[in-house]
């Protein structure tokens, strides 16, 4: 795997957000919530998980909108939007730089934003992608140039607790065998991303109480 850093807090508007890098990947995440919702896309139970990817250069295409609905999707089984009936929590994604693995660097980057909002969650999210080349190689977080010599992509998308999957998205030909390869190394992946995740927050809060212990000596003087 490429080596991941992250940067909570990257915006001061959004009531979270994040900048993650995968490698050359780099997304910005920024959650707005709950807020007022459209008529149109409002539901009487629960919060209306809305998700706005924005590439790089021009307009959203198919491509994009996809996207945008895995992550929403995908987010929706971790927050617990039946404490917010009737509003709405948007997720705004920016395509910084895409050298690989896009989808699941979104993913990983939106639930940080989720986190760093305070929103209320069953669990985290963590994302991997893997690759099998046409020489039957298996890729973990697979690079642009990597990808185009492969004939299948996984994206997968766990639960932070007992590493159950949440979400898959799959694009090209694979079997029943090497699906399951690439699912097992997913999830041995798995937790050294949802470790950094966590240190990534524990760093940030702790640098953050550091900050008021500061501002509280300043007082006392």
């Amino acid at each position: 795997m490429r080596e991941m850093e992250c940067n909570l807090a990257y915006l001061e508007k959004p009531d979270g957000s994040v900048t993650l890098s995968h490698g050359q990947t780099k997304v910005i995440s920024a959650v707005y919530g709950p807020v007022e919702v459209k008529m149109n896309k409002e539901i009487t139970d629960k919060a209306t998980i809305i998700c706005i990817l924005k590439p790089k250069i021009g307009m959203s295409a198919v491509k994009e909108k996809v996207m945008e609905k895995i992550v929403a999707k995908t987010c929706e089984q971790a927050i617990i939007a039946s404490l917010h009936p009737r509003s709405a929590i948007q997720v705004v994604l920016q395509i910084v730089h895409d050298s690989g693995s896009l989808l699941s660097c979104l993913i990983n980057a939106a639930c940080l934003s989720l986190v760093h909002a305070g929103l209320p969650m069953r669990n985290m999210i963590v994302s991997v992608c893997c690759a099998v080349t046409n020489n039957d190689e298996y890729l973990v977080d697979p690079t642009i140039a990597e990808i185009q010599d492969c004939k299948c992509v996984l994206t997968f998308a766990f639960e932070s607790k007992n590493l159950d999957i949440v979400s898959i998205f799959t694009s090209g030909l694979f079997t029943v065998e090497q699906y399951f390869q690439c699912l097992q190394l997913a999830k041995a992946s798995a937790p050294d991303i949802l470790n950094f995740q966590r240190q990534s927050v524990v760093k940030f809060l702790s640098k953050q109480t550091n900050d008021i212990e500061v501002d509280y000596q300043d007082i006392d003087e």
